[in-house]
């Protein structure tokens, strides 16, 4: 077996994090201990060619049939290194081998590891996709998944042709700059909507097989609310000015001035959400400060509210940073771990401490580093210090809580600031989760909104 998982959850295939079997690898919970015995694992984490080498040195010092092989494969190699992509594709033509991609939205786009999975595929005895959300962002996100397994499964090999069959295309044109005095624009089709999605559930349902946590595990349901946070005066006078004239001034220390423009939507959108958790970049010096804020406040408060264990979800590092340290003064430098980008030499030794020491009360996370693979159900308080427009960030981080060993029900908490864009990006996520129950024949499913 071949296994191809994202690097913060491919360890937890063969990895133990612990002797409790909720913190077992999927390898010694799922296998018959005899069988898990003969079994030999091999894996290519990356890290230069001191590891690769020695991965390739232990297969070739396994050459025995008889016992069973599993190879585990940081999914992101597969973009750096030729070497990996041809370890990969000899292991699976000499062994048969069932080749499985674990959280199979990372197959997506016409990139270099898209490629790299599909030439595997082609190659495997067996194929495979795991995932909680097939389309976290849109139905579009089907099409390199169901490359990997088969064409024939939607009937197209062009990912284009797909689009045009499900997807409601606009012709738009962007701005790209003046040439030769004249103004030049780019024009494209953007997706404005969907059609034939009843054509598509029926196409993929043949092919996939779902179970429902509340089918086949023994958890509470989840509890939704929502905390206001109260914007600062300054926070409004800066959000005031980027609507209507879409610039806003930055006081200084020194008593000058900087100023940040927003020449486009996504870029209002950005300094507007920047804005509501306490900080911005300016325009000339690019550099960030602070914007007095009371966000941090709502959090401490619902922190305090609570007995327990609890996560704290931010998406940006440097919000991430300023709570770090508003919770170590406030309940002490040892109650606070981290996982973010910025740790991952030190984050594993941060988790075992959220996990297992009694003064570590917090775990602030980023979603990217830390949705997948990890097991936290010694929280049960998840607290959302803001949201993207990322689906696949909020599903998968709402579930390192509510999970296989989770004893109690588990609260989440949006902290919110009330007419303002963070009303539009939860609304986004919603009619997201909409769409994304549709297609997997799910239902209605409980949100926050």
């Amino acid at each position: 077996m071949i296994v191809l998982a994202p690097k913060g959850s491919v360890r937890n295939w063969y990895l133990d994090k612990g002797d409790e079997s909720s913190n077992w690898s999927e390898l010694r919970k799922h296998l018959d201990p005899g069988f898990h015995e003969r079994l030999i694992h091999h894996t290519w984490i990356g890290g230069g060619k001191e590891w690769e080498n020695r991965t390739r040195l232990m297969l070739a010092a396994h050459r025995d049939k008889r016992r069973p092989r599993a190879l585990f494969v940081n999914v992101e190699a597969l973009s750096t290194s030729e070497e990996c992509l041809k370890l990969c594709l000899d292991f699976a033509e000499q062994r048969g081998a069932l080749v499985v991609v674990d959280e199979s939205t990372t197959i997506k786009g016409n990139s270099g590891r898209t490629d790299a999975v599909v030439k595997i595929g082609q190659v495997a005895l067996a194929k495979r996709i795991l995932s909680g959300l097939w389309t976290p962002k849109s139905p579009m996100d089907l099409f390199y998944q169901c490359m990997f397994l088969d064409e024939r499964i939607l009937g197209y090999d062009n990912f284009y042709t797909f689009r045009r069959r499900y997807a409601v295309l606009k012709r738009m044109k962007t701005f790209v700059g003046v040439v030769n005095g004249r103004e030049k624009y780019r024009q494209f089709d953007s997706v404005v909507g969907f059609q034939n999605l009843e054509e598509l559930q029926n196409k993929v349902g043949r092919y996939s097989y779902r179970v429902l946590k509340r089918d086949c595990l023994d958890l509470k349901p989840k509890v939704y609310t929502s905390r206001d946070v109260e914007l600062t005066k300054e926070q409004v006078k800066m959000l005031k000015e980027i609507k209507h004239f879409g610039h806003a001034a930055i006081p200084t220390a020194d008593g000058s001035e900087r100023f940040v423009t927003t020449d486009m939507v996504i870029k209002r959108i950005m300094r507007e959400i920047q804005i509501g958790c306490g900080y911005v970049m300016d325009d000339e010096e690019r550099v960030l400060h602070d914007v007095p804020e009371r966000r941090t406040d709502a959090l401490v408060e619902v922190l305090g509210e609570h007995v327990g264990k609890a996560i704290v979800w931010c998406p940006w590092r440097v919000p991430l940073e300023k709570i770090v340290q508003r919770l170590s003064k406030e309940f002490g430098k040892k109650s606070v771990a981290q996982f973010h980008g910025g740790n991952s030499t030190t984050r594993q030794d941060e988790e075992r401490r959220f996990l297992s020491d009694p003064e570590c009360l917090y775990m602030v996370a980023t979603q990217a580093a830390g949705m997948r693979g990890n097991t936290w159900t010694v929280a049960d308080l998840v607290v959302y210090y803001a949201n993207s427009y990322d689906l696949e960030h909020r599903d998968q981080s709402e579930d390192r809580a509510h999970r296989v060993g989770q004893k109690k029900s588990v609260t989440y908490v949006d902290l919110i600031a009330q007419g303002t864009i963070e009303n539009k990006v939860v609304q986004s996520l919603r009619k997201k989760i909409d769409l994304a129950t549709m297609i997997n024949r799910e239902g209605y499913r409980e949100w926050l909104v």
